[in-house]
């Protein structure tokens, strides 16, 4: 048997990794990801949702808003508007 040299390369030795199960997980060898922040700034121009119908149909945009989701809904054919039952 004939003993070769070493290289630089093949001396340095591979770095050990926790396994379970032959899965190596990040977690286990201390790598994460980056923490990404957001911004939470908060606008105080933005209108303030409404808490009921009668403040909805108020406001001239939220009633643009319903009537369009309304009418979404019928050209559609979603769902079909039936008279009322007289339970």
């Amino acid at each position: 048997m004939t003993h070769r040299p070493s290289t630089p390369a093949e001396s340095m030795a591979e770095p050990s990794f926790k396994t379970m199960g032959g899965i190596i997980t990040r977690s286990q060898n201390n790598i994460g990801k980056p923490i990404k922040k957001l911004n939470l700034h908060v606008n105080t121009l933005c209108p303030i949702e409404p808490s009921n119908i009668t403040q909805a149909l108020r406001d001239p945009d939220w009633r643009s808003a319903m009537q369009a989701e309304f009418d979404a809904l019928h050209n559609n054919n979603t769902w079909d508007l039936v008279s009322r039952s007289s339970a």
